[in-house]
C-alpha cells in the first residue's frame, strides 16, 4: 500500500482527530507530517483513485499499514481500518452506521443480526467488536463459533442418550452393591447359624 499513497507534506487547516498532534518526521530526504496521539501514529494522504484519508503509520518501517478513519460506534471510540477479504467462519459484508458505510463480517452460519467489526482502539490496538444492528449495541467478541438449530437440536438429544445410559449406568451400579451386601449379610448370617449350632 505504501507506493499506492502519497503522503501530504505540509497542509494549511487539515482537521486532525481528536486526541493527535502535528510532528515532522524525516523519512530518507524528505520531511512529512504525522500526527500522533501517544500510542499510534497516523498521516494524511491521498491513494491511487484520488481519494484523500488519515492512513495508520509505522514510524519504525517509515511504511503504512492500513487506511484509518476515526469514528464513534456505540459510544466507543474507534478506527476503521482495512480489513483482510477472508476470515474463517466469516463473510465479508457491509452495513451502514450513521449514514458511514462500514466493512465487517458476518457469520456464515448462524447469529443473525450482528456483524463482525475489526477495528484500532484508542490506544492502537487491534479488536474485535461484535456489533448488534437492530439495537446498535456493541460488545468485545471472544471468538466464540455459532451452531445452526439442527446441530443444536442433534447435540441435544445426544446429551440426552447419554443422560440416559449414566442413569443406566448408575442403576445397575446401584444394584450390584445392594446385591453384594445381601450376599455379604446372608453369608454371616449362615456363619452365625453354624457356630450357633456347634
Amino acid at each position: 500500500m505504501q507506493n499506492e499513497v502519497g503522503i501530504f507534506h505540509h497542509l494549511k487547516n487539515l482537521k486532525i482527530p481528536e486526541g493527535f498532534t502535528a510532528r515532522e518526521q524525516k523519512i530518507e530526504d524528505k520531511t512529512i507530517n504525522v500526527y500522533d496521539n501517544g500510542t499510534f501514529t497516523i498521516v494524511y494522504g491521498i491513494d491511487a483513485k484520488k481519494e484523500r484519508s488519515f492512513y495508520w503509520f509505522d514510524k519504525e518501517k517509515s511504511s503504512i499499514i492500513s487506511k484509518i478513519t476515526p469514528m464513534t460506534i456505540a459510544n466507543k471510540k474507534v478506527f476503521l481500518i482495512d480489513l483482510e477479504d477472508e476470515k474463517e467462519g466469516f463473510e465479508l459484508s457491509s452495513i451502514s452506521i450513521d449514514e458511514t458505510e462500514i466493512k465487517g463480517y458476518q457469520f456464515k452460519e448462524g447469529l443473525e443480526g450482528y456483524i463482525l467489526l475489526v477495528v484500532l482502539n484508542e490506544n492502537g490496538e487491534k479488536v474485535e467488536y461484535l456489533y448488534e444492528t437492530s439495537e446498535g449495541t456493541m460488545q468485545l467478541y471472544g471468538g466464540f463459533s455459532t451452531v445452526k438449530k439442527e446441530q443444536y437440536n442433534e447435540m441435544i438429544k445426544i446429551i440426552e442418550i447419554q443422560k440416559y445410559v449414566i442413569c443406566a449406568i448408575s442403576a445397575l451400579l446401584l444394584l450390584s452393591i445392594m446385591l453384594l451386601i445381601i450376599l455379604v449379610f446372608k453369608q454371616r448370617k449362615g456363619k452365625t447359624n453354624e457356630t450357633s449350632n456347634q
